[in-house]
């Protein structure tokens, strides 16, 4: 669980670093790629992480872990920008824009789940 959550706010701080510095807030309507390469990276890496024989015991913690990283990187974000532009606080733009961010990353872990069933059949033909 201490892989899990390390992994979530790395990739809240990451988020926040790109969106901030590198993408100047143009994050959510800009570019659907950035969205889905890196929404679907921390699912992938939570998933990756976990040494557990069967993929019922994966899900848990990629789901807890996406949900983490979502949330707290939509309000970190949101927090900048109301510290840069001055704009009142948005609780809606956290939970839709958090939401989101989870589904995708859980998708991201439900991709990985597959590719190590397949790496785990090819090891044992």
């Amino acid at each position: 669980m201490k892989k899990t959550l390390l992994i979530s706010v790395g990739f809240s701080i990451l988020f926040v670093m790109l969106n901030t510095f590198l993408f100047w807030g143009d994050w959510f309507w800009g570019d659907w790629h950035f969205i889905l390469y890196y929404g679907l990276l921390p699912g992938f890496c939570l998933a990756y992480i976990q040494k557990y024989e069967t993929s019922l015991q994966i899900i848990k913690p990629t789901l807890i872990g996406s949900i983490i990283w979502s949330f707290l990187g939509m309000l970190l974000v949101v927090f900048i920008s109301v510290l840069k532009s001055g704009t009142p606080f948005d609780w809606q733009a956290i939970l839709q824009g958090g939401l989101i961010y989870a589904i995708i990353s859980f998708i991201g872990g439900l991709v990985e789940i597959v590719i190590k069933g397949f790496i785990a059949l090819a090891k044992r033909v």
